[in-house]
């Protein structure tokens, strides 16, 4: 089961507009600067790989013709985390990329304050004999989201420069989206609320020891 959000928006979607044209040439720069430094086959792996994990899904034309509702594209830029093994390469969302003065993240209520204090996350994590860390992968994805949400942030790729291009839609609550840190971790939270019976004192580190995807929490053995 997974949980399912719409965003919190200030004003109504279809104030953005249709800005395929603009989307449409930020990604033709992208793609000759990947094309240019050799990165990109390594760009296509990456963006397969949020295709088969369902953040990204391929909408033909007939599809686009039959929807609508509000339409928006956002634009991608390729990030470097040179200190990961698996993925050094990331795609990121531009969501704040403008659109004749409006952007989705202007539009878009970023949510409550969810973090909890860093400070005292970090002293109880020291209060432990035994202390270990952990972080959730693709904990941003790991939201669903509304039909509405999918068509407004759309995106635009191919894998070959011979190829037409593809129009995608974004089917989860992603990185770069101005209420995405607020949603995920109230479903966290939610997720240990309701799961609370099963493991008290799981649900317990989950609630006041997270920061963000990141667990620091411990136990008096490493048995425990």
């Amino acid at each position: 089961k997974k949980w399912i959000a719409a965003y919190p928006f200030t004003e109504d979607p279809s104030v953005l507009g249709n800005n395929h044209k603009q989307a449409l040439a930020m990604v033709s720069k992208m793609e000759n600067r990947l094309e240019r430094q050799n990165l990109r086959e390594d760009f296509n792996q990456v963006f397969q790989d949020s295709v088969d994990r369902g953040v990204f899904q391929e909408i033909s034309k007939e599809e686009d013709a039959a929807y609508d509702g509000p339409k928006f594209y956002i634009s991608m830029v390729e990030a470097f985390k040179q200190s990961s093994k698996s993925t050094p390469l990331r795609i990121c969302m531009n969501s704040s990329m403008k659109f004749m003065g409006k952007s989705l993240n202007t539009i878009m209520s970023k949510g409550p304050a969810t973090l909890n204090c860093l400070v005292d996350v970090l002293l109880s994590w020291r209060l432990f004999p035994v202390a270990f860390t952990k972080d959730i992968a693709k904990f941003y994805n790991s939201v669903d989201s509304i039909e509405r949400d999918w068509h407004i942030r759309r995106i635009i790729w191919r894998f070959k420069t011979d190829e037409p291009w593809r129009t995608y839609i974004t089917k989860v609550v992603n990185f770069g989206d101005r209420a995405a840190g607020s949603i995920t971790m109230l479903c966290l939270r939610k997720t240990a609320q309701k799961n609370r019976e099963m493991n008290p004192r799981a649900a317990e580190k989950l609630l006041k020891l997270m920061y963000s995807d990141d667990l620091t929490a411990g136990g008096e053995t490493k048995m425990e």
